[in-house]
């Protein structure tokens, strides 16, 4: 990636299963609706790269006297986990 994808590099990492990312729906040319937080999705940028995006919660603002709730959406960049099974491979040395 050229660093035109540094914005991209500089998202805070979420760890997600692949099965996880492709459960989640996908708002790649709008937004959900409804502001509940904690509400997550994925996004597809230019076609090349997934971001998640999750509602959450932001600091309150005072309008005409009025204190309004704000949420914020909040992205990060999927770092695919891979389920270890039973004959999962050891970090550690098989011979001393």
């Amino acid at each position: 990636m050229s660093g035109t994808w540094e914005w991209y590099r500089a998202l805070p990492p979420m760890s997600i299963t692949l099965a996880e990312l492709k459960e989640l729906r996908d708002y790649s040319r709008s937004y959900p609706t409804g502001t509940t937080l904690g509400k997550t999705w994925r996004t597809h940028v230019d076609g090349v790269v997934w971001i998640i995006r999750r509602y959450e919660e932001a600091p309150a603002r005072i309008k005409g006297g009025i204190v309004q709730e704000m949420c914020k959406v909040a992205q990060y960049r999927p770092v695919i986990r891979v389920a270890m099974g039973r004959h999962a491979y050891s970090a550690r040395p098989l011979v001393e």
